[in-house]
């Protein structure tokens, strides 16, 4: 007969998960026992051990075997238990460049696409950082129900920092320009409102989708006046979905 293997491991996830006072009952009821067999393959019996209320009294209802000791895996002691399966040890990560195109200074809406991309990670729980690799477009976070609150916020900002240049007007009705305007008068303007706003967002992740309220919108902020091409850096954190989900 194969040599019997006493598995601790399973008996200590017996004693986290009740207390000493369940583990000592769950010792008094069944030990676990892992058979190894000739060719490696794993078999499991129980070996009744009536009485038993701790650890030294299993070992001897268990018949004095002595073998190595043989770790389970993760599930294993959940399976006991009748839990169900259990989530996977440890984190995991992804991490994705997001491209956008966007028309012109204006919003783009990223709920939908983040929230496709998290379901390809199979990543369940967890942390999803973003950054917006550009210095002339941002990430914002806002209303996403009334248009009028992205024309209000966009109206705001066009008087906070105008295109024409900087300071009250002069004379002959013009302000002073800015030095840097290589690509137009839209690109110091574009530099000064990254700077007001912010680039990165961290959010978090349940269930496999971004955790936002009702009437939050996750949006890029377009400075630009003319469309482009946008990158986001998606980083995510977090454990996996359990298998049997």
């Amino acid at each position: 007969m194969p040599l019997p293997v006493l598995n601790p491991v399973g008996l200590s996830s017996y004693r986290s998960h009740w207390g000493n006072g369940g583990y000592a009952a769950c010792l008094a009821r069944s030990a676990m026992v892992e058979l190894a067999g000739d060719q490696g393959d794993l078999g499991t019996t129980e070996v009744m051990a009536e009485g038993a209320a701790s650890e030294v009294d299993l070992l001897a209802a268990a018949g004095e075997q002595k073998g190595r000791i043989q770790p389970v895996p993760a599930a294993e002691p959940n399976r006991l238990l009748g839990l169900g399966p259990a989530r996977p040890q440890g984190m995991q990560q992804a991490l994705h460049q997001l491209e956008v195109r966007t028309h012109g200074q204006g919003f783009s809406r990223l709920n939908a696409l983040l929230d496709q991309w998290i379901a390809t990670t199979d990543i369940d729980l967890g942390v999803l950082h973003l950054s917006c690799l550009h210095t002339s477009a941002s990430l914002t976070i806002n209303e996403n129900a009334d248009p009028r609150v992205l024309h209000d916020l966009a109206a705001w900002m066009d008087a906070l920092v105008p295109q024409d240049g900087y300071g009250p007007l002069n004379g002959l009705g013009k302000r002073v320009r800015y030095a840097h305007d290589d690509e137009g008068d839209d690109d110091m303007p574009a530099h000064i409102r990254t700077a007001l706003t912010s680039q990165t967002l961290t959010l978090s992740v349940e269930h496999g989708r971004l955790l936002v309220g009702v009437w939050q919108g996750i949006y890029l902020w377009e400075h630009r006046v003319i469309p482009h091409q946008r990158r986001i850096a998606c980083h995510l954190i977090g454990e996996a979905k359990a298998s049997g989900r």
